[in-house]
């Protein structure tokens, strides 16, 4: 194995000296030398606890709900419906929409389905054929005859089976990174892995929770839908071709902004939290961060965290004050972001310790939560000649642990960076700020 030339710190400077890390071999790593699907058993049963005690929490709140309440919450999720339907399958004539037949207190979509129809779509719904399979999908109509299936759910009594192009998954619970909590069966997420439909989740506003503390077999959402409207959209990777584009009409709404159809909304704004690894004002990281506020694509918001005021972590300190307050603040910005911007230094061939102890400061208590899913980029700018590639490579461990979303389809190793950051750390160059901008917009069609 090729041994690397020894280390060279500071590699964050920008007094011209060509620091920065020598030639590695980090491109050459097996793509699968870090399992994805790695398990922590442990951590699977603990989870496994936490998803029952919610579920029966979540279906007990819901089976309190009176039937008025329930059909109100029903018809506004079939606006919001209407409302997606229209950016992604504006003409349904001839397309397969797969819905369900509401049990334990689920939204009763079946006459917004039956609308549906009358529109020249081809309903389905689904089946438990074989326990531990995916599901399979039967066409049906109102009226049509039915029988008892599994769990003794009404299912077509047809035994003719369609591909849907939409699926409708209800659910018990959910999360802002557009995973589903159900009742535990796993049929959803296996049909999902099999096919690629438009995959909506359909359910109440109440029964969003921080995290699902999503697993390897979980499968993210295309959208979620409540009756406050739309909750979560994934990027275009994510809807089926031959859909319409990820754009939604702003009668649309999220969680920010109240029931959908409500006056005076403004389209949705999505936030990134970006973290600058570098304590020094004029770094070029710092700068970094700076240019991508100010290149930020449209609809986005990048906001600008500081870990200059963190404390050194110190589980003494924690156990007696708790969180400090720089972390407690920390922690509420990547609650409230849709994503999370990493611009990393690169010190001695790794990441620098002020950049990790921040980092591990908010994964603490509550903290850990917060990262579960959370869509996270890594960039970074160097003075040498190989831009923070070993740094960015350092933190996806870290990142795996964290459980985060992190996004891969692009990266930024801003290299030589003296000669494209001005003396106070701005970036000048247009080449470069041009790579960030496409990054960008990139990272930003994930969340």
């Amino acid at each position: 194995m090729t041994r690397m030339q020894p280390p060279t710190a500071g590699s964050d400077r920008a007094d011209g000296e060509q620091g920065g890390s020598p030639p590695c071999q980090a491109e050459r790593i097996a793509p699968d030398y870090f399992d994805p699907l790695a398990v922590d058993a442990g951590q699977a049963r603990d989870v496994a606890r936490w998803r029952r005690a919610r579920r029966e929490e979540l279906l007990a709140s819901r089976a309190g709900l009176s039937i008025a309440a329930r059909q109100a919450i029903a018809a506004a999720i079939a606006r919001g419906l209407d409302a997606l339907l229209a950016a992604h399958l504006p003409d349904p004539r001839g397309r397969v929409v797969a819905g369900y037949w509401p049990i334990r207190s689920e939204p009763d979509l079946r006459p917004w389905l039956a609308r549906l129809h009358d529109r020249g779509a081809l309903l389905a719904l689904p089946e438990v054929e074989r326990p531990a399979n995916p599901l399979v999908f039967r066409p049906w109509h109102p009226g049509a005859a039915m029988r008892r299936g599994h769990w003794n759910i009404p299912v077509p009594a047809n035994t003719e089976t369609v591909e849907p192009d939409v699926v409708l998954a209800p659910l018990v619970g959910w999360d802002g990174a557009g995973y589903r909590l159900g009742y535990g069966g796993g049929y959803f997420d296996r049909t999902l892995a099999a096919r690629q439909p438009l995959a909506v989740g359909v359910g109440s506003q109440a029964a969003r929770l921080a995290t699902i503390y999503p697993q390897p077999h979980d499968i993210r959402l295309a959208a979620i839908v409540t009756e406050c409207g739309l909750q979560y959209r994934a990027g275009r990777e994510k809807i089926p071709s031959g859909m319409a584009s990820i754009s939604v009409p702003a009668t649309l709404s999220d969680s920010r902004q109240g029931p959908a159809g409500s006056k005076g909304q403004a389209p949705m704004t999505k936030t990134i939290l970006g973290l600058s690894g570098s304590l020094r004002r004029a770094s070029f990281n710092a700068g970094l961060l700076r240019a991508a506020a100010d290149l930020a694509p449209e609809g986005v918001r990048i906001q600008t965290g500081s870990i200059r005021e963190v404390p050194l972590y110190d589980g003494d300190l924690e156990a007696e004050s708790g969180l400090p307050q720089p972390v407690r603040a920390l922690q509420a910005q990547l609650a409230a972001a849709d994503g999370l911007l990493m611009v990393t230094p690169e010190y001695n061939n790794g990441v620098p310790g002020v950049f990790k102890n921040a980092i591990d400061w908010m994964s603490r208590g509550e903290g850990l939560a917060l990262f579960v899913g959370k869509p996270v980029a890594v960039i970074g700018a160097s003075p040498g000649g190989f831009g923070t590639i070993l740094a960015q490579n350092h933190w996806l461990p870290v990142l795996r642990t964290l459980k985060a979303a992190l996004w891969t389809e692009g990266r930024l190793m801003v290299s030589r960076a003296g000669s494209v950051f001005d003396d106070q750390g701005n970036l000048t160059d247009d080449k470069t700020r041009a790579q960030l901008r496409k990054f960008l917009e990139g990272f930003a069609a994930r969340l």
